[in-house]
């Protein structure tokens, strides 16, 4: 009994324990988190970058010809970047307007100014405690926020042409179950995937390029998990997850999927392009083209 008892008063002391860490784990997060977040704010507050943006509009109708961003001797506040960049929501009764800002070079213009931006936050004293990749995030973040402030500007209002085409097509063919596209029965489970259909949809909720992404890539990890234990699969190939993302894809009715992907497509960041974003952004590519040509004799 005494035996029992000591045992008994470890196990006890050992869960304590356990707990205390793992609250003094998510305390040290949250003051982390909170620690760069005041950094973001010096910075954003603090920093002077030495550019302008020079816009070229059509002499004929007003539109916008080109945006370049220059280095410029005078050395201005983040906060001016605001009233630099034109609004293209004006041109979008015309046509896309992510077209147009690839067209005019509006994404090449913004990631030269942030790629200056980043090399002057690396400059900082204030940077220097942090790790590498915390500097990175720090970067990335400061970056997300100005585009959050600039999607206004530069993301459509209005559903485009193609993404009401994609939207009709997905409505057509709502009809469709999953044993019409997926030969293995034992990979479906339509509760876990309406989850990732509610996370494709969510892209149309965000405001980067990274956190609309970040939205598909929460729907195909539940999607290949779910795959994982129907199936009992542990190692999954293209081959086991394309047809469920294309069921899952076109079950969501996503009404703006090729603006989020042409946004995301030119604004993303150079280096998370690198890495998993870049593969996910193909993905996305690939579901909507097949989507978009596919014939009932698929079927």
């Amino acid at each position: 009994d005494l035996r029992n008892n000591i045992l008994n008063q470890l196990n006890i002391k050992i869960k304590g324990s356990e707990k205390t860490n793992m609250i003094i784990s998510n305390t040290y997060q949250q003051i982390k988190n909170m620690d760069k977040l005041r950094c973001i704010e010096y910075l954003y507050a603090k920093l002077e970058i030495p550019s302008k943006f020079k816009v070229e509009y059509s002499i004929k109708d007003g539109s916008i010809k080109n945006v370049t961003y220059e280095e410029d001797s005078q050395k201005l506040p983040i906060s001016s970047l605001f009233e630099s960049i034109p609004d293209f929501r004006k041109f979008e009764d015309k046509e896309d307007i992510i077209e147009l800002e690839e067209k005019t070079n509006m994404g090449e213009a913004l990631k030269n100014y942030f790629k200056n931006l980043k090399n002057l936050i690396r400059k900082e004293n204030i940077v220097k405690k942090y790790s590498k990749d915390d500097i990175a995030s720090i970067c990335n973040d400061l970056e997300n926020y100005i585009l959050v402030k600039l999607y206004e500007k530069l993301f459509p209002l209005k559903k485009t042409k193609t993404d009401t085409h994609f939207y009709n097509k997905c409505c057509r063919l709502d009809f469709i179950k999953p044993e019409n596209i997926i030969k293995d029965k034992n990979m479906v489970n339509e509760n876990l995937w309406k989850t990732s259909m509610n996370y494709i949809n969510e892209m149309d909720n965000k405001y980067t390029p990274a956190d609309k992404i970040k939205s598909f890539a929460k729907a195909f990890n539940i999607l290949q998990n779910s795959i994982t234990f129907c199936s009992g699969k542990n190692e999954l190939g293209v081959d086991d997850t394309i047809k469920p993302l294309i069921y899952i894809v076109l079950k969501s009715k996503p009404k703006n999927l090729f603006s989020n992907y042409n946004y995301s497509q030119l604004y993303l960041d150079p280096d998370l392009s690198k890495k998993q974003y870049g593969i996910l952004l193909t993905q996305i590519c690939m579901i909507m083209n097949i989507i978009k040509d596919m014939k009932h004799h698929e079927l």
